[in-house]
């Protein structure tokens, strides 16, 4: 399956989980901690030379166009990580919690459910704040982090029909 099609898929699925979503509430710092165990876990993985990640988090509504103006998945987030050597997509609707934290939760969500055991060598975002935040998190890792507005994957979503 295209990456296309597997974003296409996934943002199919956005409304689905939305309407089964039950919040989660974070009563105490203890999903905070495993997070970190888990980002140090994956910094000591080996860096995969020929390895290219890309991500964002874009505004359900920008992504879903105007069938979704007036629903309450208009002010949702949905983040995207995409692996262009493995060609896997990872998408997470979302309405709570901070940019950063959605990017780096749903980035933890990828590696885990991919079993992916490397670090790319690189790792593009659509935003440069969210990759000045992670570039700090991967500080001597060896993956090289940097934005650009409108990375590969994202323009060929964008080429494709809306749903």
């Amino acid at each position: 399956m295209s990456l296309v099609a597997q974003l296409l898929a996934i943002l199919k699925l956005v409304l689905e989980t939305y309407n089964r979503r039950v919040k989660q509430e974070t009563t105490d710092g203890d999903s905070v901690m495993s997070k970190d165990a888990r980002i140090e876990r994956m910094l000591e993985y080996p860096i995969e030379p020929q390895a290219e990640w890309q991500g964002g988090v874009f505004d359900f509504g920008d992504l879903a166009g105007d069938a979704f103006v007036e629903s309450p998945m208009a002010g949702a987030k949905m983040v995207l990580w995409v692996s262009c050597e493995a060609e896997r997509v990872h998408g997470k609707p979302s309405v709570d919690g901070t940019t950063f934290g959605l990017l780096v939760e749903a980035l933890l969500e990828f590696v885990e459910s991919q079993n992916f055991r490397y670090l790319p060598a690189r790792i593009c975002l659509t935003d440069e704040s969210l990759a000045d935040q992670l570039r700090e998190q991967f500080a001597d890792s060896g993956t090289t982090v940097s934005w650009q507005a409108e990375p590969d994957f994202w323009c060929e979503v964008q080429r494709k029909p809306q749903l």
